[in-house]
């Protein structure tokens, strides 16, 4: 057990299944107190029963969050904030990708509102406690993918040809962008916000795509469990302390190149992320 985690406390998303689940399980075994989102009661109670019987760590809670509603998202923030008064590990991890294209509670695009505005809404109510926090970390779950990604400003919900692998590309460009601005904004407070791919992992998002498909992709992608390991790095390593702004590929840095410095982009992207969830 790490004893400079022990105590510490990590919300994060997508923790039902796959990469979320393994990361809270290996964290919880370092005595985080984990507490995390699921879209049920019911899900969340399987899920922390599973976590704890792993981890032998008792301090594991779940928060009832549909991550395609920002009234959801907003309801959660506040159930966690009145119950602990620290948060020194945000992951947002939760994505999906949509082979047909699907409007949320809002109506939004369900990709770009997941897999984006949901990590904007949330990172944004939590602020304040990150920094109160300090140190504490941010990481969000990107995907190599963002290097074919373009910012569709004309039709960012893209109501006109859809295709789903362009909508998830789109919000993992919008992830590193995001990343990079909260990186500036947070500079010196003490809070870090790094991205990361894990790597090609067999998880649930891969349900999507078509079955003959998505029997030859998962004989190529990795367990779950390894995919975990780079957020745990991201989350746990003091060689990262002060390390802000950066893109990992699995435990590597590197760098984005000239997609992700684009401040026309970025500040056209925060300003419009603002609108969509009334910030």
């Amino acid at each position: 057990m790490n004893s400079k985690l022990k105590d510490k406390i990590c919300l994060i998303t997508g923790a039902t299944s796959g990469i979320g689940f393994h990361t809270a399980v290996g964290l919880a075994q370092r005595g985080v107190k984990i507490v995390f989102t699921s879209f049920t009661t019911e899900e969340g109670n399987k899920t922390k029963a599973e976590i704890i019987k792993l981890s032998g760590n008792p301090a594991v809670e779940a928060i009832q969050c549909d991550l395609g509603s920002f009234a959801s998202i907003k309801n959660c923030c506040n159930v966690f904030l009145s119950k602990y008064s620290k948060l020194h590990i945000l992951i947002n991890n939760a994505a999906v990708l949509v082979r047909k294209r699907t409007l949320t509670v809002d109506g939004i695009e369900k990709t770009f509102a997941i897999n984006y505005l949901a990590v904007f809404l949330m990172t944004m109510l939590l602020k304040n406690t990150l920094i109160q926090s300090a140190p504490s970390r941010i990481i969000n779950v990107t995907s190599r993918s963002f290097k074919i990604g373009r910012i569709n400003f004309s039709d960012i919900e893209m109501k006109n040809g859809y295709r789903g692998i362009n909508a998830y590309t789109q919000s993992k460009l919008a992830l590193n962008l995001f990343t990079k601005t909260t990186a500036e904004q947070l500079e010196g407070t003490g809070v870090t916000v790094n991205c990361v791919h894990p790597g090609r992992v067999n998880t649930n998002i891969i349900n999507s795509l078509n079955p003959l498909v998505q029997y030859f992709v998962r004989l190529t992608m990795m367990r779950p469990e390894r995919g975990a390991e780079p957020l745990l790095y991201l989350a746990a390593s003091e060689t990262l302390n002060g390390i802000s702004g950066a893109y990992f590929d699995r435990k590597i840095r590197k760098n984005t190149g000239k997609i992700t410095n684009e401040k026309e982009i970025s500040e056209r992207l925060w300003k419009l992320s603002g609108q969509y969830s009334r910030l």
